[in-house]
């Protein structure tokens, strides 16, 4: 009864159930907190699909390019500090 389908029957199965187990003064209650709980959750989920789908977009053409140049400027300061120290690259030894 409970596998495989959700009719109408079943419904009024699990209304009636719950309806005995918990009583008509606090179904009221439980509702509306199972209503809050459910809010909850959604507002949740939708908070964390937003800061993942934040994560992995990518960076917009300017921040790239901002990027880009600051490589760039990053790269000719290296080579103006290795000029003025006068070594060359074949000098540079990793060991």
């Amino acid at each position: 009864m409970f596998f495989g389908s959700d009719g109408p029957m079943e419904w009024m199965v699990i209304a009636l159930a719950v309806l005995m187990l918990f009583g008509s003064q606090r179904l009221p209650d439980m509702m509306r907190t199972l209503g809050r709980l459910s809010a909850k959750l959604y507002r949740a989920r939708d908070e964390f699909r937003k800061e993942f789908q934040k994560a992995i977009e990518l960076p917009e053409e300017s921040e790239v390019g901002r990027q880009r140049s600051e490589i760039g400027d990053r790269r000719s300061e290296v080579r103006n500090r290795r000029s003025a120290v006068g070594c060359r690259r074949s000098e540079i030894s990793l060991y």
